[in-house]
């Protein structure tokens, strides 16, 4: 296998598990019910490491903006 095949495999392996996880955490969204879930619009991936900080920013930022609806039910 050349190493472009090689790369292709592995971006496949990679897009699976990050289905497979978002399937899972899905099905576990269905049992917990909570009563709110926070997503920051995001794309990031399973090897997005570079991204950390971005990602901790988004979801600063959306916390911040629930904080009112958070709030309300105390």
């Amino acid at each position: 296998m050349n190493e472009l095949g090689q790369r292709g495999l592995i971006d496949i392996v990679i897009q699976s598990i990050e289905i497979a996880s978002r399937g899972y955490m899905l099905s576990n969204l269905k049992e917990a019910k909570p009563d709110l879930l926070l997503e920051p619009l995001i794309d990031i991936g399973l090897l997005d490491f570079h991204k950390m900080e971005e990602a901790i920013e988004a979801g600063r930022k959306l916390a911040i903006s629930a904080l009112p609806k958070i709030e309300a039910w105390t």
